[in-house]
């Protein structure tokens, strides 16, 4: 009897929970650099990994996007 080879794209992974800087720019189709400028000021909530990497949530995302944006009315 052969066993069943499943390859890592047959299975189903879930959504990652957390975002780094690069995924989260992609993201939310800002420069790495606005994301940044973000974190630092306090306006985007950020959590610090091991102390070196920023991660972020798409919904921490969404709702900095939300708070800064200004609806088109024309």
């Amino acid at each position: 009897m052969v066993a069943s080879i499943v390859s890592i794209a047959d299975r189903h992974l879930p959504e990652p929970k957390f975002l780094r800087v690069k995924d989260g720019a992609a993201y939310s189709g800002l420069s790495e650099s606005e994301i940044y400028r973000a974190i630092y000021t306090g306006e985007l909530r950020a959590r610090r990994y091991k102390s070196r990497s920023w991660l972020l949530t798409q919904e921490d995302i969404d709702a900095w996007l939300d708070a800064n944006s200004v609806p088109n009315v024309a």
